[in-house]
């Protein structure tokens, strides 16, 4: 130690206790760590992971990210459960401050742990596929969203587990995208509709959303406006608000021409009510700001004030990329 701080290498912690020393840069940290065998390596993550418990518990707060950090580079040694419980304590907490980025990589480290363990939990490996796919979506990262979502389909189809396959069709197809054409989402839905059957449910609901969605977006397609209202129905028997939010948003852009502006904010209403129920509000963001220059095309400022007053309250103080 007396040598590396003569060198400066290290230098004392005037902040932390007596007898304590740190790397006077990164790169000598970085250095030091690279160099260390692959073993011994783990076995020292493990054992400063050891002590941050000991020191902190495993829930606490200010500690949380390195007692992520630790179990994930120690996992290869022996300890992918550990592993896999600080990185999803870490991916919950980075969505609680809405550092979706952050949230997306915690949940791949998860997946890593999942993969190191034996036997491999398929469902929980699913499970977490979603979660990382939802975290990409929430962050703007559309490619790897969607290669993320592709894997959740592909482990989905292969456990026979519908639900879960049109949830990540759900999710593959975003509906703050305004491309023009989308054939792999329409595919994804259309497979994730034949495979729920005629069950009513959150998920039908969510799919047939999309669909009316993706048949605005492309050339007009006649059914979509009656499909973006059996999703109404739908939603509203599913009592679920995001998924209702959604579907009056497909409806909302389907019928966006000028002389079915009095239609459009026909429902307004309903959607800002759901909107305040759910989680998430992006859509109706994007709808509400649609509506204010609705109104203001019909004459109506005041109306257009309260359209994007609306907006902006849901939108909150740090609207997501899905809402820019």
């Amino acid at each position: 130690v007396d040598e590396a701080e003569a060198a400066g290498i290290l230098e004392r912690a005037a902040d932390s206790a007596p007898a304590t020393w740190r790397f006077s840069h990164a790169l000598y940290q970085e250095a030091v760590h690279a160099a260390l065998p692959a073993g011994r390596r783990a076995r020292l993550h493990a054992r400063a992971a050891d002590e941050l418990e000991r020191r902190h518990g495993v829930a606490a707060e200010h500690v949380i990210a390195e007692l992520e950090a630790h179990p994930h580079e120690a996992s290869a040694g022996g300890g992918p459960k550990r592993a896999f419980a600080a990185a999803a304590a870490a991916a919950a907490r980075a969505a609680r401050v809405c550092a979706f980025e952050q949230m997306a990589v915690h949940h791949a480290q998860a997946l890593d742990a999942l993969d190191h363990a034996e036997p491999v939990d398929a469902v929980r490996r699913l499970d977490t596929l979603l979660a990382r796919g939802e975290a990409l979506r929430l962050s703007g990262d559309r490619a790897r969203r969607r290669n993320v979502f592709e894997q959740a389909m592909a482990a989905a189809r292969a456990l026979e587990r519908p639900a879960d396959f049109a949830r990540a069709a759900i999710g593959f197809c975003d509906l703050s995208e305004w491309a023009p054409r989308d054939g792999e989402a329409r595919a994804a839905l259309e497979e994730a509709l034949a495979r729920l059957g005629s069950e009513s449910g959150v998920e039908r609901a969510r799919v047939l959303t999309r669909i009316a969605y993706l048949g605005a977006r492309g050339r007009p397609d006649p059914e979509s406006e009656d499909v973006a209202l059996l999703a109404i129905e739908e939603a509203r028997r599913s009592g679920d608000p995001h998924a209702l939010q959604e579907a009056l948003y497909a409806r909302h852009f389907l019928i966006g021409s000028p002389h079915r502006l009095e239609e459009r904010a026909g429902f307004e209403a309903e959607l800002v009510a759901a909107a305040r129920r759910s989680a998430l509000r992006d859509t109706a963001v994007i709808a509400l700001v649609d509506s204010a220059s609705d109104r203001l095309a019909l004459g109506d400022a005041q109306g257009a004030r309260r359209a994007r007053a609306d907006a902006e309250a849901l939108a909150g103080p740090n609207p997501h990329l899905g809402m820019l």
